[in-house]
């Protein structure tokens, strides 16, 4: 066995993980190859040391305040903005009304409902121009 495929092997050999002739292999390389040995004692010593680390144990803290805890000012203040701002967006895109509304008038048609027609189904719709 090669030292390379020894070392990828070390640390499921340490974790009995390895079976039969895989396992012999491992241990006989290992008796034999120095440079094998001390890695391998390395990795005893890592697991050894990570055994004795006391766990950690913080709590998150909240990247956000909960808006449970927000002040009802502040939500309907963010409110009253917001209706305000729509308020002024309408205002500014409402067409507005000229002061003379008899030009405006005389170019639209007069159109007009006529009787529906029973047969048709539908009512008709004359339109006449107000220039005949």
């Amino acid at each position: 066995m090669k030292c390379a495929d020894c070392q990828e092997l070390l640390s499921a050999f340490l974790d009995h993980e390895l079976e039969g002739r895989e396992a012999l292999m491992v241990a006989e390389h290992v008796a034999g190859c120095a440079d094998c040995a001390q890695e391998l004692e390395e990795l005893r010593l890592t697991i050894r040391l990570l055994g004795q680390v006391e766990p950690v144990r913080r709590t998150p803290a909240p990247a956000v305040r909960p808006i449970q805890q927000r002040s009802p000012w502040a939500v309907w203040g963010t409110l009253a903005a917001a209706a305000a701002a729509g308020a002024v967006m309408a205002w500014a895109l409402w067409p507005q009304a000229s002061a003379d509304p008899a030009p405006a008038m005389a170019a639209q048609p007069n159109v007009q409902a006529a009787p529906s027609d029973p047969a048709a189904g539908y009512a008709a719709i004359a339109v006449s121009a107000s220039r005949r």
